[in-house]
């Protein structure tokens, strides 16, 4: 009765620990998004207050009326096709083979609630819980494709913004604005090499502090999607090709709506500012990027003379064209028949998912 005493007292102690650790974990995640609400406050206010009221409603009405602003809104559903054209292709390589149509309605749901639901349910988290419901033996190669289509994204912004500055290295406009891109890109770089390359990580003596990143298990699979595509080049050059392709038409879009908002800056212009800025909102310090990208937007378009209320408008017209883009995913997640509840949908599911997916493969490999 003692010894089976002690064990229930263990017992009770480890819970007690597993609960406060959690209780923990749940207090500093809501502190945490309550920093960056309040940082996403402060940068709406630098905004705002060198935004003229007035005159950004003059540019919405303007923008209303302009036939160029709706022929960029038309062109979305054509950079949505190729988004999972290019996700479709990817799984492929991971030895899935999702049809076509499957991947177009997923992609659209994954934009709804990428853009419409920022910061709450990631996209790329719905897309995976129902490909892993679909081909429960692929789970890790399903995350893996969805790492890589956002890579390819990155390096395809990469690719135009850098072939800008070639193109242009003679313009002024360009010898003005190439060093913040450089700086961008080549940060971007740099931090993929040290994360990806374990070599360069350890000659720079910062292996033990990766190590020690709460999202080593993500650095993992970004690895792991590193490895795995990098051995079938013809599969990485049609991702980036599809890629700059994805990016030029969205590109376009901005600025077609920039005629009527901001005219004034070149297209060549745009491939030079807009890159940059999706690449910084891409890693978003506040919930959706909200005054983040807005503020981007203003610094990198006043260096070609663009007011700050034309910028605002430019970077809400983006967000506008998001929400567009995000518009069928919400018609076919309400109406699409076999998509989960959004309840289900959570990134400790999936992990939870992985979890037992690389413990099989543990498991698998001792049995052996």
């Amino acid at each position: 009765m003692v010894g089976w005493g002690r064990k229930a007292s263990r017992k009770s102690a480890k819970e007690g620990q597993i609960l406060e650790a959690s209780s923990s974990k749940g207090q500093g995640q809501k502190w945490w998004w309550a920093a960056k609400i309040l940082l996403a406050v402060v940068l709406c206010w630098l905004v705002l207050r060198k935004t003229e009221l007035s005159e950004l409603v003059s540019l919405g009405k303007k923008a209303y009326a302009s036939g160029s602003v709706w022929l960029g809104v038309g062109l979305i559903p054509l950079a949505v096709l190729l988004g999972a054209w290019r996700w479709q292709k990817l799984l492929k390589t991971g030895g899935i083979e999702l049809p076509y149509t499957k991947a177009v309605l997923l992609t659209a749901v994954g934009n709804f609630f990428n853009h419409a639901l920022p910061s709450l349910i990631g996209g790329d988290v719905v897309k995976a819980y129902y490909v892993m419901r679909w081909q429960p033996d692929r789970k890790s190669q399903t995350v893996i494709s969805l790492i890589a289509d956002r890579m390819a994204g990155l390096g395809g912004l990469a690719i135009i913004c850098l072939a800008a500055i070639a193109l242009g290295w003679g313009d002024p406009v360009v010898a003005r604005i190439r060093g913040p891109i450089f700086l961008v890109v080549g940060l971007l770089g740099l931090a993929a090499v040290v994360l990806f390359v374990p070599r360069v990580a350890r000659w720079l003596r910062l292996s033990r502090l990766i190590e020690r990143l709460p999202f080593k298990r993500l650095l993992g699979k970004l690895r792991q999607a590193a490895r795995l595509y990098s051995a079938q080049p013809v599969v990485l050059v049609q991702a980036l090709g599809l890629s700059v392709v994805i990016h030029m038409i969205l590109l376009s879009c901005v600025y077609l709506g920039g005629r009527a908002l901001a005219p004034g800056p070149s297209y060549h212009s745009y491939l030079l500012l807009v890159p940059p800025t999706w690449m910084i909102s891409s890693v978003p310090i506040t919930p959706g990027a909200v005054g983040q990208m807005e503020i981007v937007y203003q610094a990198m378009f006043s260096r070609v003379g663009v007011s700050a209320t034309s910028a605002l408008s430019l970077s809400l017209f983006n967000r506008l064209l998001w929400l567009l883009w995000a518009l069928p995913g919400l018609i076919i997640y309400i109406k699409g028949p076999g998509l989960p509840a959004a309840e289900q949908y959570s990134i400790e599911q999936v992990e939870k998912m992985l979890e037992e997916q690389s413990q099989g493969s543990t498991d698998e490999r001792n049995r052996r």
